[in-house]
């Protein structure tokens, strides 16, 4: 089960962390909701789920702009199955902060689930229009959805192979010998 989180967490926590972190404003509200967001990463990197979402609820309530924290939490309730609130999260994360890629990946991935289809892969093609590096957006595996498999189901053969080649291209080398086969056999 912990091996889920490694997989769809640990690749997006790095893509997305240091441009938020970086790019986020010095006042003392939001180095407080910094802080939460450090705890929350530390939390997550020694298994303890809980309390790295109780971290990432109270950056949030201290810097509703922080959206490293709003994608971390609603990749933790993806991660966890809970799409519906990753949907909440991610939909809320995005009143906030509409241009984050990463929130959108979230909000897309949870919106095909859900069976939301267009809506969420019009959020995916968004999040990979600003960063193409969200290898997610273009297949999730465990889930078996994503831009590629969207325009596969449509037929348009041309754009899901242009979408499985570019996450084959930007996944994480740690689950290339994993995934591989599934996408090259489709």
């Amino acid at each position: 089960m912990f091996l889920k989180y490694i997989y769809i967490l640990l690749p997006t926590f790095l893509i997305l962390s240091f441009s938020q972190v970086a790019s986020a404003q010095t006042s003392g509200a939001t180095r407080d909701a910094i802080n939460q967001l450090k705890k929350g990463e530390r939390a997550i990197d020694s298994g303890n789920i809980e309390k790295a979402k109780t971290a990432f609820n109270k950056a949030i309530k201290i810097d509703p702009n922080l959206a490293s924290a709003w994608e971390k939490l609603a990749s933790i309730e993806y991660a966890e199955s809970n799409f519906k609130k990753a949907f909440e999260i991610s939909s809320k994360g995005l009143e906030n902060n509409p241009d984050s890629a990463g929130i959108k990946l979230w909000y897309g991935l949870s919106a095909q689930i859900l069976g939301k289809i267009k809506e969420g892969t019009k959020k995916l093609e968004e999040a990979v229009n600003s960063n193409n590096d969200l290898f997610l957006a273009y297949y999730e595996p465990t889930n078996k959805i994503g831009l590629a498999r969207y325009y596969q189901k449509i037929n348009n053969w041309k754009k899901a192979a242009e979408y499985f080649k570019a996450f084959l291209k930007t996944r994480p080398g740690e689950i290339k010998k994993e995934v591989d086969y599934k996408v090259k056999f489709r």
